[in-house]
């Protein structure tokens, strides 16, 4: 990590459509105070498989994992009627196809934030938040990757099982390990998801434009699968193409696609 600590954060708090469980400012404070404290935050999985477009092999085939933690500091409503979070997520990149199975990369990112929920006109549960957050590949020298955030979060929820969440951000003490960083995340991510009615199926839509006129950015499409009626475990189908997929090789364009286990977020607090 970067020798100077940020503490950090990234507001993060994320909702999925809930249909007229309540309808008073009140009830929604209590919804969220019953709720888990400590969940997941993020997808957490296991997934595996290569860069499309190459002969498959030990050197562009991997392991791709991710752990992403949630939990509300207090039960207090704080002013706007918001919730204080703080979250965890770690990405990591393993070649366990190659002899010792090295790591190639982890990827930190601390945060912390305030959200506030609401009903819109169809009933259905939405989020405002704003926080702060840090992602570091915990390297040093040349190697090293940083960067913060301040981050603006906006969730809509429609009929028929689609939430649509647009993030903006304002990056700050990043140039001296990335200074062109930006010109490949960009400002602005959309992210799109749709479920089945019965909520076995869902695919969600991720897309980032970096900050210039060419093609840098990114764009992930992820298909999932429940594997059983009541649970948040999901086989799901990944496909990464564009840049910036892990900090240390940020300005390389990969073209990935891969398969695996992944434990979803329950029911309405879902990724940023």
């Amino acid at each position: 990590m970067k020798k100077e600590i940020v503490i950090v954060v990234s507001i993060l708090i994320g909702c999925n459509s809930i249909l007229g469980q309540t309808n008073t400012r009140d009830s929604i404070n209590n919804l969220l105070k019953e709720a888990p404290q400590f969940t997941i935050f993020k997808d957490n999985y296991f997934i595996t498989g290569f860069q499309v477009n190459e002969p498959i092999n030990s050197n562009n085939s991997d392991a791709k994992f991710q752990i992403s933690i949630k939990d509300r500091l207090t039960n207090a409503v704080l002013p706007f009627n918001s919730f204080l979070y703080f979250t965890y997520t770690q990405k990591s990149f393993w070649n366990i196809y190659k002899n010792s199975s090295p790591f190639s990369e982890n990827n930190y990112n601390p945060g912390m934030g305030l959200g506030k929920f609401y009903l819109n006109k169809h009933r259905l549960l939405n989020m405002v938040g704003i926080g702060l957050d840090h992602e570091s590949n915990g390297k040093d020298s040349i190697d090293s990757r940083s960067w913060n955030k301040v981050s603006f979060h906006y969730r809509i929820a429609f009929p028929g099982s689609i939430t649509l969440a647009i993030s903006t951000w304002i990056p700050f003490a990043y140039k001296s390990d990335n200074p062109d960083l930006i010109k490949y995340i960009g400002y602005f991510e959309a992210n799109l998801i749709k479920k089945s009615r019965d909520n076995r199926f869902v695919v969600e839509i991720t897309a980032k434009k970096g900050a210039t006129w060419d093609n840098r950015g990114s764009f992930q499409t992820q298909f999932y699968y429940r594997i059983g009626k009541n649970n948040n475990q999901y086989l799901s189908l990944q496909y990464y193409t564009g840049y910036a997929e892990s900090l240390l090789h940020y300005s390389e364009s990969t073209n990935s696609i891969r398969i695996g286990l992944v434990f979803r977020p329950s029911n309405f607090f879902l990724h940023e």
